[in-house]
C-alpha cells in the first residue's frame, strides 16, 4: 500500500487529525519531488547556457578567445575532483581472488604487455596504483 493513495488516507481513520498527517506528508514528498526536478532542470539550463552563448570577451575579440563549445565544455569539468577521486580509487585494495580479473580486463583493453612488468603475475598487484609503478 503506498503512503499517499487516496483510499488509504480516506479509510485510514475517522478523524481528521490523523488523516491530516500522511496528507501532509504526501504534499511535503510531492514539493520535494517537483523541486529537486527544478533545481536539476535549472542548473542544467545554466551550464548549457555558459557553454553555448558567446560571452562579452568572445563578441569583443573573436581571434584571441577559444570559442569551441567542446573546449569551453572541457574546461567546465571539475578535473582537480575527478582526480582525487581516481587516486583514491586507485589506492583501493582488491581482493586477491578479484586481481586478475580486473588487471586483466585492463591489460586487454589497452594491449599491455606483460612480459616487461617486473612480476607477470596479476596476483602479486595489490592496488591498481602498485600495478602501475614499475621498477
Amino acid at each position: 500500500m503506498q503512503l499517499c493513495d487516496s483510499n488509504y488516507l480516506a479509510t485510514s481513520s475517522s478523524s481528521s487529525e490523523k488523516s491530516s498527517v500522511p496528507s501532509n506528508l504526501c504534499r511535503l514528498r510531492k514539493l520535494i519531488k517537483w523541486i529537486t526536478v527544478g533545481v536539476i532542470a535549472g542548473s542544467g539550463t545554466v551550464y548549457l547556457y555558459n557553454i553555448l552563448v558567446p560571452d562579452r570577451r568572445e563578441l569583443e575579440d573573436r581571434r584571441h578567445y577559444y570559442s569551441d563549445w567542446k573546449l569551453r565544455a572541457y574546461c567546465s569539468l571539475p578535473l582537480n575532483a575527478i582526480s582525487r577521486y581516481a587516486g583514491g580509487l586507485a589506492s583501493v585494495r582488491i581482493p586477491v581472488w578479484l586481481r586478475p580479473t580486473v588487471f586483466g580486463l585492463y591489460v586487454r583493453a589497452f594491449d599491455c604487455r606483460m612480459d616487461e612488468a617486473e612480476l607477470e603475475d596479476l596476483r602479486a598487484y595489490p592496488t591498481l596504483a602498485s600495478f602501475f609503478n614499475r621498477s
